[in-house]
């Protein structure tokens, strides 16, 4: 008997029931209503729709990538499913759903990259934290939205084979800023631990003007 290949069945069969229970879950935590951030989702996207400033009101606190993500999910349409008594019966309706199911997707791949960098428990712990199927499901945060970039900057500086791995991962982790700025301190503990000063210089500065630069369709205007 083949035990390696038993092991890989036996991880794969794991994977797949524990994805789909994390699924579940997620869904199901949707059903208990929403809280305001999922409130501030609906009426940004109405401002921006209107071509009113999402920061007139002070009720936006992040750079753009967001609300770009927003007006994209609200613009597919599947009308089978946006029928369905299930989705009718959701806080939020087909719109919430959407985002939720981004949401997942994210998470998804969070937990495929741990799985595969580190161990199926190590991601397990992740997927099946009862924190975030919370975060997710109910409150429609998007903080492992900016995580992920940031964990794929991380990873891809650790390949020492890719090209370019110093630039690419400092962009990606001005995209982590730029969807939510979790990691506004992370160049610079990055930049300290660096030892040549030009790559000091650069995972300040790359980062840094990428998230700053997210914001410039509102730059002028809402520049207070």
């Amino acid at each position: 008997m083949n035990f390696k290949n038993l092991k890989i069945n036996n991880d794969l069969n794991l994977f797949f029931v524990f994805l789909v229970f994390g699924l579940i879950l997620r869904i199901w935590a949707s059903q208990f209503g929403s809280n305001f951030d999922f409130a501030m989702w609906e009426g940004n996207l109405e401002l921006f729709k209107k071509d009113i400033s999402i920061y007139e009101f002070g009720n936006y606190s992040y750079s753009t990538p967001w609300i770009y993500v927003l007006f994209l999910l609200d613009s597919i349409s599947f009308p089978l499913i946006e029928n369905s008594n299930f989705v009718k019966n959701t806080p939020g309706q087909f719109y919430r759903i959407k985002i939720v199911l981004f949401l997942i997707i994210i998470d998804l791949l969070i937990f495929y990259l741990l799985y595969k960098n580190y161990s199926l428990k190590v991601g397990l712990f992740f997927f099946l934290n009862p924190i975030i199927i919370i975060i997710t499901g109910h409150h429609n945060q998007f903080s492992q939205f900016a995580v992920l970039f940031g964990f794929l900057s991380v990873l891809l500086y650790e390949d020492k084979e890719l090209k370019y791995r110093l630039l690419i991962s400092t962009v990606l982790l001005g995209l982590s800023l730029s969807i939510k700025h979790i990691l506004i301190f992370f160049p610079i503990w990055w930049a300290y631990k660096e030892k040549k000063l030009i790559n000091k210089v650069l995972v300040v500065l790359i980062p840094y003007t990428v998230f700053v630069l997210t914001f410039f369709p509102f730059l002028i205007n809402d520049l207070e």
